[in-house]
C-alpha cells in the first residue's frame, strides 16, 4: 500500500488581495512622485537653513567669547560629563560626539582667548 501526499495547494484559489503588476507600477510612480516632490521641498528650504545655522553659530560665538573662564569651565564639564555618562551607557557614537562637542568648542575658544591675552 502506497500512500500519496495530496497537494496542499489543490483546491485553493489564489488571494484577491494580492497586488497586480499594474497596482505594483501605480505604487511606485506613486512613491517616485512623492520622493520627489519631498526632495524639491527640501532643496528650497536648504539657503533658509543655511542663513539659520551661520546666525546662530555667530550667536553661540559671541556669547562663548563674552562668557567668563569659570562659567566655560563648568559648561565645558558638563559636557564632557555628559558624554562620559552616554558612553558609559552604550550610547550610539553620534550621541556621544554630539554631547562632546560643545566641550571641544569651548575649550578652542578658552585656548585661542589664552594666545589673544
Amino acid at each position: 500500500m502506497t500512500t500519496t501526499k495530496a497537494d496542499p495547494m489543490v483546491g485553493r484559489s489564489q488571494s484577491p488581495d494580492l497586488p497586480t503588476s499594474s497596482d505594483l507600477r501605480e505604487m511606485v510612480s506613486d512613491v517616485k512622485s512623492r520622493t520627489e516632490r519631498a526632495a524639491d521641498d527640501a532643496a528650497e528650504r536648504v539657503p533658509e537653513l543655511v542663513d539659520a545655522v551661520r546666525a546662530n553659530t555667530t550667536d553661540v560665538a559671541r556669547a562663548v567669547q563674552d562668557a567668563s573662564e569659570p562659567t566655560l569651565a563648568i559648561l565645558t564639564a558638563a559636557s564632557i560629563g555628559l558624554a562620559t555618562g552616554l558612553l558609559m551607557a552604550g550610547a550610539p557614537r553620534a550621541v556621544v560626539l554630539a554631547a562632546a562637542a560643545p566641550a571641544a568648542f569651548i575649550a578652542g575658544a578658552l585656548l585661542m582667548r589664552g594666545r589673544t591675552r
